[in-house]
């Protein structure tokens, strides 16, 4: 990698990546999700909430699909509101919220977002919406807020994705040496294996072991 001349510039590359890529993270942030909507959805089944849920998830996907966010966004309403107790619902939330940031409405995805961490029972889909919304918080620059999502959360295996979030969220406040220290902090959580490894050590390479923040 280049070696760069001065801090600022420095924060710059790491400032041009998050402005070019950061959109895209927050859309992809789906770690196991596949697994655990297909679980999650097949449990609301077989315990009777299903049919109905089930053919209005389908719908609002399939508008999705067709291009058709309005009316995936009825369907939606429909879930939150009339089976808000169910995977179904907090699977629609997610969605429409991957949506809303596709199409610039950091605001409503944060919303939807916001719903989707107080209203799901289980853990890691906690973890999941926390994770989307501190991205959104962060896209918005909405630092303190950000960082206030990851207070005092027992992280357990999300633990290396929320310090690579804290040290990303603290770069975009200038803190360099203390969003090296979160890299540091999320490689030594990964396996030796994993390839989000990579990553990490690039932006701890374009940021360098400062001492002070950068101007």
């Amino acid at each position: 990698m280049e070696v760069y001349q001065t801090d600022e510039e420095r924060v710059e590359v790491l400032k041009k990546w998050w402005k070019e890529n950061g959109i895209s993270l927050i859309s992809g942030l789906v770690i196991g999700v596949s697994a655990l909507v297909g679980w999650n959805l097949w449990t609301d089944h077989k315990q009777g909430i299903g049919d109905q849920a089930s053919t209005i998830y389908t719908r609002m996907m399939a508008s999705i699909a067709q291009g058709k966010p309005d009316q995936a966004q009825t369907s939606a309403g429909e879930l939150v509101t009339n089976f808000s107790d169910s995977s179904y619902a907090i699977h629609a939330a997610l969605t429409m919220a991957k949506v809303k940031v596709e199409q610039g409405g950091l605001e409503a995805a944060a919303s939807q977002l916001r719903w989707a961490l107080e209203h799901a029972s289980q853990a890691a889909m906690k973890h999941i919406a926390r994770l989307r919304l501190t991205r959104v918080l962060l896209a918005q620059e909405k630092h303190n807020a950000a960082l206030a999502e990851l207070t005092g959360i027992e992280a357990g295996s999300f633990k290396a994705m929320y310090e690579e979030l804290r040290g990303d969220i603290l770069l975009g406040q200038g803190k360099n040496k203390e969003a090296h220290e979160a890299f540091q902090s999320a490689i030594n959580t990964l396996e030796p294996t994993s390839q989000n490894r990579v990553m990490l050590k690039m932006k701890m390479d374009s940021i360098g072991d400062l001492d002070t923040p950068a101007s």
